[in-house]
């Protein structure tokens, strides 16, 4: 399955936004808002990894 298939079949998650996060911590780390990481920690980290855990599931089945 490629990345955008699987990555359709888990819309409730920002993957834009998820890619764009991780480019600011990796590339842009001057522009980082503390606060906005800490929202981003307390409301968006545990659906991101309840959709990464289903993901890995159905790439085993």
């Amino acid at each position: 399955m490629t990345g955008g298939k699987l990555f359709a079949s888990y819309p409730q998650i920002d993957w834009k936004g998820v890619m764009g996060f991780r480019d600011v911590i990796a590339h842009r780390y001057f522009d980082i808002d503390a606060e906005q990481v800490w929202w981003i920690c307390v409301h968006e980290v545990a659906p991101l990894s309840a959709a990464i855990r289903a993901m890995i599931d159905d790439l085993e089945s």
